[in-house]
């Protein structure tokens, strides 16, 4: 698991900085210049794929650039909140520990999230544009209708904007919990891995009768895989529980932002943008504001008088010379 946010990848190795020394960098390793060089200068990737639409930039979220996630250094950060938290514990840690890790390990979900909502709103302004346009066969018009419901279109929008928001506080600012057994199952497979791994650097290869070579490891050496100081096995603990409920939470979140901020705000629920423009829309407005959207334009208005008072001249004239 990475120092970085958002980065809870089961191939990355637990290597840890050089600095600041701990107790449990010492036991896993510190990291070379090269590994530093790549910290310093890391790759990013923006928040935002699409441009905003000209009349609703004002209520979205800029494009920001999100650096990459580190590979290296989470155990030693986690050692120095614990320590910073410790308490009379015994064999556990402090149950604010998991919600303050977890909030910085997510820390890059607001940028992304936002993002991401603010380009589903943007597809969904540039269709409904598109639509009108093609759907009323005149551009004026379909631009007419558009400016009429523009503050009902932005009132969608934010109310997207805010279940985003309502979901990233549940996430990060709420108590970590969950139902799903696949926590359980990851955490047991993070540990599993750990031990695993650890037993290989000891493993010796036997030959059988059968010409048949395996990977087995001595009674004696397992002893030396937990060994561990009270402080690093925490750590440790800490570690395999923010990378198990992290993918739990990760994915929970990425469905609700799905299924709730960008299909039922913005696209299928029954309050979607697209859907209101309505029949029972169109029953609410007024002679004067069909006017508005459907009447001619004032220079065709004024040239049309100017041409029926020249009809009446010319009729009148016709009168007087029969």
């Amino acid at each position: 698991m990475s120092h970085g946010h958002d980065d809870d990848s089961e191939n990355q190795p637990n290597t840890t900085a050089a600095s600041p020394p701990s107790s449990v960098g010492a036991c896993i390793g510190t990291d070379n210049e090269e590994a530093k060089e790549g910290r310093e200068e890391r790759e990013s990737t923006t928040s935002r794929k699409m441009d905003s639409c000209s009349d609703i930039e004002d209520i979205l979220h800029d494009r920001v650039q999100i650096q990459n996630s580190l590979t290296e250094g989470i155990l030693p950060w986690i050692e120095n909140v614990y320590q910073g938290s410790r308490g009379f514990e015994l064999g556990t840690f402090n149950s604010s520990i998991l919600p303050s890790v977890l909030k910085k390990q997510s820390a890059k979900w607001p940028s992304l999230a936002e993002g991401y909502i603010c380009d589903i709103i943007s597809m969904v302004h540039i269709f409904t544009s598109k639509a009108l346009d093609i759907s009323c066969g005149n551009q004026r018009l379909g631009q007419n209708i558009l400016s009429f419901l523009m503050d009902g279109l932005i009132e969608k929008y934010r109310q997207a904007l805010s279940m985003t928001d309502f979901l990233l506080r549940i996430e990060r600012e709420g108590t970590p919990m969950t139902l799903n057994h696949y926590l359980n199952s990851n955490l047991q497979k993070c540990r599993q891995e750990r031990i695993t791994t650890a037993a290989k650097k000891s493993a010796i290869s036997v030959e059988y009768g059968n010409h048949s070579t395996e990977e087995c490891v001595r009674v004696s050496d397992l002893t030396q895989i937990h060994h561990m100081s009270n402080v690093q096995q925490t750590v440790q603990d800490i570690h395999d529980i923010l990378k198990s409920y992290y993918k739990v939470a990760r994915k929970r979140f990425t469905d609700n932002m799905c299924m709730q901020a960008a299909d039922y705000y913005l696209v299928t629920g029954p309050a979607a943008p697209m859907k209101l423009f309505s029949p029972s829309w169109i029953y609410t407005l007024s002679d004067e504001q069909m006017e508005q959207i459907a009447g001619e334009e004032f220079s065709i208005r004024k040239k049309r008088r100017l041409l029926q008072r020249k009809v009446k001249e010319l009729e009148t004239g016709r009168k007087i010379l029969l």
